[in-house]
């Protein structure tokens, strides 16, 4: 499972090392191909196997509900594999790198069985309002957990 967070820096060419521990998942669970998609604030890597977990929940979605249609534009129409290469890096292509706004200084979160790449600036606020929110552990028992 994916989990932490870490800060790195994406190269001139649009690559990411991908964290050693996040690597070690990839190459000892999944083959090294990943698939990103952005995702309002973020992009999402998937390991290519949850990635296929995610689609067949999302082909049982009734093809002509038009809000449920677009949600599959959304997700599928910018979606790339990104094989990652063998120093661990993934190329992020300038137009994904564009909708997100992603700069060189990224966070890299760990979300269980997959993984989001967040501009660095724009996770540490969305960090600190998440702690804001739920900080106090006490939103575990809304959650029903």
């Amino acid at each position: 499972m994916f989990l932490g967070t870490y800060y790195h820096t994406i190269d001139e060419k649009g690559r990411l090392a991908i964290p050693s521990k996040f690597r070690e998942i990839i190459t000892g669970r999944y083959e090294n191909r990943l698939v990103m998609t952005p995702f309002k604030s973020c992009i999402f890597v998937y390991p290519l196997a949850e990635w296929e977990k995610l689609v067949e929940k999302v082909e049982q979605l009734p093809m002509f509900d038009d809000r449920k249609r677009n949600f599959r534009r959304l997700l599928y129409s910018p979606a790339i594999e990104s094989p990652m290469d063998k120093q661990g890096r993934i190329l992020i292509p300038q137009p994904l790198r564009n909708i997100i706004k992603l700069g060189k200084e990224v966070a890299i979160v760990g979300m269980n069985n997959m993984i989001e790449i967040w501009p660095r600036e724009r996770w540490e606020l969305k960090y600190q309002e998440i702690l804001d929110e739920l900080g106090d552990l006490s939103a575990l028992h809304d959650l029903g957990i």
